[in-house]
Formats: C-alpha cells, sequence, structure tokens
C-alpha cells in the first residue's frame, strides 16, 4: 500500500471518529444536561448521566459494528461458496 493510500484511509478513519464523537457529545449533552446552568460545574447527576450515555452509545455502535461485519463476512463466504459451484460445474463441461 502506498503513502498516498494510507494518508487517505487515516484521514477517513480520523473523520469518522471526529463524527462520531461529534455524535456523542451532541446527543449526551442534550440528553444529560440542564439547560438553565444553575452552576458553572456539571452536577453529579448530569457527570453520571453523560458516562452512561457514553458508555452506552459506545456498547450499542460497537454491537451494529459486530453485526454488520458478521453479516458481511456471511455474504462473503456465500459469494465463495456459490463462486465454487460455478467453477465445478464449468469444469465438468
Amino acid at each position: 500500500m502506498d503513502n498516498e493510500t494510507q494518508m487517505r484511509m487515516a484521514q477517513q478513519e480520523f473523520e469518522l471518529v471526529t463524527d462520531l464523537l461529534h455524535k456523542i457529545t451532541q446527543r449526551c449533552y442534550q440528553k444529560c444536561y440542564d439547560k438553565n446552568y444553575k452552576t458553572g460545574d456539571a452536577t453529579t447527576k448530569e457527570s453520571l448521566c453523560m458516562d452512561k450515555c457514553v458508555v452506552k452509545y459506545f456498547q450499542v455502535n460497537k454491537n451494529v459494528n459486530d453485526k454488520l461485519q458478521a453479516a458481511s463476512q456471511a455474504k462473503m463466504e456465500q459469494q465463495l461458496r456459490a463462486q465454487e459451484i460455478l467453477e465445478k460445474r464449468r469444469r465438468r463441461k
């Protein structure tokens, strides 16, 4: 793999991570923080909510990615089996 390809892949990964962190921050902030800003610091309740929200978001994201990866792997295996069957049929002719 050449340097240009590696740089493009690194840039794409950076953009995905940045987007994920932005989504987590946005969603968890909306869910957890009091919009009245009674104090300058996060309350214990807000901090705990934020911690749980971030952990849950990562767990869900991991579960979805694992399922997508498993489905993709199964599809690839199915395509390989179909290709093998076609090759066997061609050889018989």
